[in-house]
């Protein structure tokens, strides 16, 4: 994980998210470079967008489902992404 990676209550990096899991883009480390940080957005790499981790290599390399397409990720750009894990949320019962 980058050093300087800021942490909000509940916020990973993507390279420590596992298989099957579903997150949400929280935005990036603030050592990623502006080059890195167009690269992801061009992908659709957006604060708010629903992810899915289809593949875990375990060194950080990873296959993600975002919105319908599937992205190959190196560990070095998925170890600048912030998530925050999905909570299944319930609907009121009345």
């Amino acid at each position: 994980m980058c050093s300087n990676f800021i942490t909000a209550e509940g916020t990973i990096c993507l390279a420590d998210a596992k298989k099957g899991e579903k997150c949400e883009i929280a935005g990036f480390c603030k050592c990623c470079d502006r080059q890195s940080v167009r690269r992801l957005i061009d992908f659709g790499f957006i604060k708010g967008r629903t992810l899915e981790i289809v593949e875990d290599a375990g060194d950080g390399n990873l296959t993600v489902d975002l919105e319908g397409n599937r992205l190959c990720i190196c560990g070095n750009l998925s170890s600048k992404i912030n998530i925050t894990p999905c909570r299944h949320r319930h609907g009121r019962h009345r």
